[in-house]
C-alpha cells in the first residue's frame, strides 16, 4: 500500500522487501557493522546463519586484513 508510492516519490525502481533486506545485509556488512548486529536486525537465529547467506559482503574485509598483516612486515 505505501510501498510503491515511496518508491516512486524518491526516484526508485521498483524493487521487493527481500531486495531491500539483502541490500541493507550486504552494505552494512562491507561498510564494517558488526555481523551480530545486521544477525539481529534481521532476525536471524544466529550469526551463522547472516555470515553464510552474506560471506561476499565481508571478501574485501579479508583483502584489508591481508594488507593490515602485510605493513606490519614490510
Amino acid at each position: 500500500y505505501y510501498w510503491k508510492p515511496l518508491l516512486k516519490r524518491c526516484g526508485l525502481p521498483h524493487c521487493g522487501a527481500h531486495a531491500l533486506r539483502h541490500t541493507y545485509a550486504t552494505l552494512a556488512l562491507s561498510r564494517g557493522v558488526p555481523v551480530t548486529i545486521v544477525s539481529k536486525v534481521l532476525g536471524h537465529a544466529n550469526p551463522a546463519i547472516t555470515l553464510k547467506v552474506y560471506a561476499h559482503a565481508l571478501k574485501d574485509d579479508q583483502q584489508q586484513s591481508v594488507e593490515a598483516i602485510e605493513k606490519l612486515f614490510a
